[in-house]
């Protein structure tokens, strides 16, 4: 085994259990004061003047090389210093674009924000904004009330973009203007699409309830429910005849036995249905229905005529044997 000395202590050096040999060729100490020692004398000194307020700092107990290579400041009151002084601009005269005194720059306020603020109070900040600037899709700029012509004051406490947004200078002219909008849905003319009568607006009924309101009573709503309701049912199922009804439709499984006369199924928690032979909804006679179960009367969707012509056939073999019994 190769044999190694320590660079600093000069006590022989052996190999660690698990170590590889790797890292026993690149160590240089035994332990971890000598490295320590090594580490402090590499080009690092032990002391150092604080940036801030010009004492000598020394390494504290722990501390690492490469971080009190770095560190500037003898204390967090220094380093809350420098930061400081960092932040902080050169000085240059700024004034008020508004009232035009000098403006100075306000504890703990941003080198960013204090290149970009041009006035030197809420006050001034706020002329400025209503002068200049557009909110909202609102122009800037003064603005008259709509009711009384009166310029619109910004109220206590009030953010600018509120004001900006206000149309009316007081509680009476908002008030006001409320009224002329309700009175303009109250007198707007509007008709019931049932029986064709003038819709008045109800007490206490919202201006975009009235809006879509379309019928004047219960009874035309429920009417006019009816008729999109059925509007919404598919055409070929509108089309049945009028005798096709419950009880005929009874009638016909009662014929049949309530049994599908394709498969045999008999009637489940569902009603049978009842199939037109020839695809005509409104031939309603006897000769041209019959039971079938929903699974057989789904398969007639498809190739029509084959099933048009054994159904016929198959109606005429039931009165054949009829006439014969």
């Amino acid at each position: 085994m190769e044999r190694k000395v320590c660079v600093v202590c000069g006590a022989e050096m052996k190999r660690r259990d698990g170590e590889q040999s790797t890292g026993f060729k690149v160590r240089k100490t035994c332990g971890k004061e000598c490295l320590v020692r090594l580490q402090t004398t590499k080009g690092v000194p032990d002391n150092k003047h604080c940036l801030a307020c010009g004492t000598l700092f020394i390494r504290q107990e722990g501390e690492n090389v490469a971080r009190f290579s770095k560190r500037k400041a003898c204390s967090h009151l220094c380093s809350n210093e420098l930061t400081r002084r960092a932040r902080c601009l050169p000085e240059t005269l700024k004034r008020c674009v508004i009232c035009g005194i000098d403006m100075r720059r306000h504890d703990n306020e941003r080198s960013s924000g204090w290149l970009k603020r041009k006035t030197c109070s809420h006050k001034c900040g706020w002329i400025l904004l209503s002068k200049t600037k557009t909110i909202v899709g609102i122009p800037g700029g003064p603005r008259d009330c709509i009711i009384c012509g009166s310029p619109v004051e910004r109220n206590p406490g009030e953010t600018p973009g509120a004001t900006l947004r206000r149309r009316t200078c007081s509680k009476e002219c908002r008030g006001e203007l409320t009224a002329q909008t309700r009175m303009t849905w109250t007198t707007f003319e509007k008709f019931c699409v049932v029986c064709g009568c003038a819709l008045e607006r109800r007490r206490n009924e919202a201006s975009e309830g009235f809006r879509i309101r379309q019928a004047c009573s219960r009874a035309c709503a429920y009417q006019l429910r009816r008729k999109n309701r059925l509007d919404r049912i598919p055409e070929e199922v509108r089309v049945y005849s009028s005798v096709f009804t419950h009880s005929f439709r009874r009638s016909i499984r009662v014929r049949d036995g309530n049994v599908c006369q394709l498969c045999g199924a008999t009637r489940g928690a569902v009603d049978l249905p009842v199939h037109h032979i020839d695809y005509d909804k409104h031939n309603c006679s006897e000769r041209n229905l019959i039971t079938l179960c929903l699974s057989c009367h789904n398969k007639t969707n498809f190739n029509r005529d084959r099933w048009r012509r054994f159904f016929t056939r198959l109606m005429q073999e039931r009165e054949l044997l009829e006439e014969a019994s």
